[in-house]
C-alpha cells in the first residue's frame, strides 16, 4: 500500500512538470561587485580617488575584446 502511494505521488509530481510555460524560467546574471582595498592602509582605492572607475577596462583574455 505504501509503495502504491509513493508511486502515485512520484507520478503526480512528474506529471506536473510543464517546462516553465507559466513562469519565467530565466534569471538575469548575478550582479558583480567588488572593492579594491589598499593592503597597507585599508583604504578603498575608488572612494579615495586613487583610481577612477571610468578608466577601468575589462578585457576577455581569450578574445582580447572589451
Amino acid at each position: 500500500m505504501i509503495k502504491l502511494l509513493l508511486s502515485a505521488l512520484l507520478l503526480f509530481s512528474l506529471a506536473s512538470c510543464d517546462n516553465c510555460t507559466d513562469i519565467a524560467c530565466t534569471t538575469p546574471p548575478a550582479e558583480f561587485t567588488f572593492q579594491l582595498i589598499n593592503e597597507d592602509t585599508g583604504l578603498d582605492l575608488f572612494l579615495d580617488s586613487i583610481y577612477s572607475p571610468e578608466k577601468i577596462e575589462i578585457i576577455n583574455i581569450f578574445t582580447q575584446k572589451k
